[in-house]
């Protein structure tokens, strides 16, 4: 009943996933060639993970009641949804094929909340309930995929030069390394570095860094560098980068 399609980062290699990565999972059913009553359910870990899209193909030869109904049972994320087509009728030819089945995709994804850790496991579960008939007795189908979280982890320094005492027009370099914590399991993406400098301060240059990824943003009011990383991975090695400030001489008494 689910199917695992694929994850939008390859490196994390199938099963293992990482926080706001991309889930996408099938959930395919079968349709006697009979009237019957269908109502499909996915149910998410909850509050560790929410639903993002839903898509919905129903066969060319079924026809259904319903459009589909959702149910959303948190109040902070979309972790369950039924799927009621409610009557479907699917015509009788004695062959099966596309034309018998009903594919729902939907794309899921870990939430940036407490609880998710790094190896905590993600169990996503999914039912479908149908009649032979539209008063037959009813039946159930069950499928289960397993999730292993992998969860980044970041450190950085800031080494400012000089440490002495500065006049206004003195320029104070400031040296930036980043790197993966030791049980770091999975590479960090849209990663912000931010430096904030004293207010007597304004940042004048800066450095991209020593990934070629990397690209830096001063702030309007020269108080704020942020650099940007849209992936770093695992072997990336450490990310050094530098920028100066000066400091201000309209300051002076």
């Amino acid at each position: 009943l689910m199917k695992f399609i694929n994850t939008s980062i390859a490196e994390t290699g199938g099963p293992n996933v990482t926080i706001h990565e991309a889930i996408t999972l099938e959930l395919e059913v079968t349709l006697p060639e009979v009237t019957s009553n269908i109502k499909v359910m996915l149910v998410l870990p909850s509050n560790d993970m929410e639903i993002l899209t839903t898509q919905i193909f129903v066969g060319s030869q079924i026809n259904c009641t319903s459009v589909p109904q959702y149910l959303n049972t948190s109040t902070s994320a979309i972790d369950a949804a039924i799927y009621d087509f409610g009557l479907c009728q699917n015509g009788f030819d004695n062959v099966v094929d596309q034309k018998d089945k009903i594919s729902i995709v939907v794309v899921v994804a870990a939430r940036d909340v407490g609880g998710n850790i790094n190896g905590k496991q993600l169990v996503t579960r999914s039912n479908m309930t149908y009649s032979l008939g539209s008063l037959g007795s009813t039946n159930t189908l069950s499928g289960q995929q397993n999730f292993q979280l992998l969860v980044p982890g970041l450190n950085s320094s800031i080494v400012v030069s000089p440490l002495t005492a500065i006049d206004a027009g003195d320029i104070v370099t400031y040296n930036v390394t980043v790197q993966h914590i030791v049980t770091a399991t999975a590479a960090a993406f849209d990663v912000a570095i931010q430096v904030t400098v004293n207010p007597l301060l304004d940042v004048v240059s800066g450095m991209n860094g020593s990934l070629s990824s990397a690209s830096f943003n001063i702030s309007g009011d020269k108080k704020i560098i942020t650099w940007f990383i849209a992936r770093y991975a695992l072997n990336d090695g450490v990310f050094q980068t530098s920028f100066t400030a000066i400091c201000r001489n309209d300051l002076e008494s």
